[in-house]
């Protein structure tokens, strides 16, 4: 019986030392950079045995930008001057075709020397499909180009690096900074894309700032009236809405045309601290969203208050004309029908669907679907998908990054 036993630990053995091992191949740690103090941490180890892939999704961009062969673990930057904690994200946004989500993080603390990551995330396989490391950045927003494999992003000034405010463009294939627009005359406040050109706007600066997409090179741009102004696009990329203090200005910029002046409208108060949804293709219907305070909803000139104090979450789907917000009360999202502004059922609270958790939600995305649906991700930084059934809500968790708060 003592040789049996001897004889299966030393199969055991051989088993354990013949199966592959893992090698850490990338350890961010060694890679952060002089004068960023690293935090967080994301590594990648050799997998040598690849996970199956959705056959339907091969041709997604999340597919493409899959670094195969390989595993990712990702514990993200925690905030450090908030008492609740939390993941250290600035923004995410989605691919056009909805199968790749990316989440910028900020590495080296508050006020600080800072670095960026960037996480890419296959929603359909449910895995991190890349991360990239942009040394010596500090990226506050981000948009994806549609129908390249390229990432808008507006970098922060950090004169110790000589970096200046500025819009970058990021190759997700490779992470490295393709492009570079020339030196901003400030603090850039809101930025978007049709995919052929960019806009933005700088701090109280009466200019749209206009790009092209392709190298990031500077045109003539546009003279507003609004004074602090920012700039959000149509559904469709058609019409480009400037607002702030007094009424909005609408600019046809269909294609390739230069921006021509097509409308004003009278907005209620000033909206500069606001971030505006154009929810319709000809701009008639605009939302302003102003963080813990007002939500107001606008069409045609009259203005509708449809939350008091929000949590700056709003999904819209048109194909509903629904519009999920975030409140503060009970951390909560309300159901609102537009245009008629009611809430068509009891706020809900993801922390109360299993898993059930604690934590804030922090950005809520909108996908296409026949039902309303979205990509929630929540303070900590797990990332999950929200659903209405014919019957109830449903939460199913993607990737969990922190534990804490769930129970």
């Amino acid at each position: 019986m003592k040789n049996v036993f001897l004889t299966a630990a030393l199969l055991f053995s051989l088993l354990i030392s013949a199966a592959p091992a893992k090698h850490v191949i990338y350890h961010e740690e060694r890679a952060a950079g002089e004068s960023v103090t690293p935090t967080g941490l994301f590594t990648v180890t050799d997998n040598e045995t690849p996970r199956k892939t959705q056959k339907a999704q091969k041709s997604s961009l999340a597919s493409r930008l899959t670094q195969t062969g390989k595993d990712f673990f990702w514990k993200p930057s925690q905030i450090e001057h908030k008492a609740t904690g939390g993941a250290d994200l600035t923004d995410a946004c989605l691919s056009q075709d909805e199968s790749l989500l990316v989440i910028a993080e900020k590495i080296g603390g508050t006020n600080k020397n800072n670095a960026t990551r960037m996480i890419l995330f296959d929603l359909k396989n449910k895995r991190i499909a890349a991360g990239h490391l942009l040394k010596k950045r500090r990226i506050t927003a981000i948009r994806l180009l549609p129908g390249t494999d390229q990432l808008l992003a507006v970098q922060e000034e950090q004169p110790v690096f000589g970096n200046k405010n500025a819009v970058i463009k990021v190759d997700l294939k490779t992470g490295e900074v393709t492009a570079s627009s020339l030196s901003a005359p400030g603090k850039i406040t809101s930025f978007c894309s049709n995919g052929r050109k960019v806009w933005y706007t700088v701090e109280n600066v009466k200019q749209i700032f206009e790009l092209s997409a392709r190298d990031l090179s500077a045109s003539a741009g546009i003279s507003t009236a609004v004074s602090a102004p920012k700039a959000a696009l149509s559904p469709d990329n058609s019409h480009l809405v400037v607002y702030g203090n007094g009424p909005a200005e609408i600019y046809a910029v269909a294609g390739n045309r230069s921006a021509g002046l097509a409308e004003t409208a009278d907005l209620p108060g000033t909206q500069k601290d606001a971030i505006c949804l154009v929810l319709n293709n000809k701009a008639s219907q605009l939302l302003f969203v102003e963080p813990e305070k007002k939500v107001v909803f606008v069409q045609n000139g009259v203005s509708r208050t449809l939350v008091e104090k929000n949590t700056a979450l709003s999904a819209y789907f048109p194909k509903h004309n629904a519009l999920l917000q975030g409140v503060e009360k009970l951390n909560a999202i309300v159901n609102i029908a537009l245009p008629g502004g009611d809430q068509t059922e009891k706020p809900l609270q993801p922390g109360k669907l299993k898993p059930l958790s604690r934590n804030a939600n922090w950005a809520l995305l909108p996908l296409s679907d026949k039902n309303i649906k979205a990509v929630l991700i929540d303070h900590r930084g797990n990332i999950m998908i929200l659903e209405k059934t014919k019957r109830r809500w449903k939460k199913y968790v993607l990737l969990t990054v922190d534990k804490t708060g769930y129970r």
